[in-house]
């Protein structure tokens, strides 16, 4: 059976060493040990600059505890990204 568990709430995307504040609703499963997240996330300011992070990996700090993950960025809207978590999830 797979175990499933969420996060929403604040968030920071570094690129390039430039902190970015976001929202983050993140879904983590884990199956015979393996985990995978990934999720949405959405920006208070639209995502020009995103274009050069797409499919490039990138850090999402989790606000409250501060740990970090990586992830990989795809497709965006003028607000909104989608984000694939590699390695454990930060939540």
């Amino acid at each position: 059976m797979a175990e499933e568990r969420t996060y929403r709430g604040p968030a920071v995307l570094l690129l390039d060493g430039v902190e970015t504040d976001v929202m983050a609703d993140l879904t983590a499963y884990t199956y015979h040990h393996k985990e995978e997240w990934s999720g949405l996330l959405k920006a208070g300011n639209p995502l020009e600059d995103f274009c050069r992070f797409v499919d490039r990996p990138t850090v999402l700090r989790i606000f409250e505890s501060g740990r970090e993950g990586e992830v990989l960025l795809h497709g965006w809207g003028s607000k909104l990204i989608r984000a694939e978590g590699s390695g454990p999830a930060p939540f």
